[in-house]
């Protein structure tokens, strides 16, 4: 039973890392945003741009 439990335990972890990175990503920009005046380039995606950057930081940030 703790064979599965842990089994269980490691994959959540897995699943959550992503989630995670997106929301420490997005929470940074908000924060910024309101911080100071923060404009985006002309053109630019904002959602593309910040899911791609917190894909990117994944495996350093989430390892699973």
């Amino acid at each position: 039973m703790r064979d599965l439990a842990l089994l269980r335990y490691q994959e959540f972890e897995r699943s959550l890392g992503p989630v995670l990175t997106q929301f420490a990503v997005r929470e940074t920009v908000r924060r910024v945003k309101n911080a100071v005046v923060l404009s985006w380039p002309k053109g630019l995606e904002v959602e593309k741009t910040l899911t791609e950057l917190a894909e990117k930081l994944t495996p350093d940030l989430a390892p699973g």
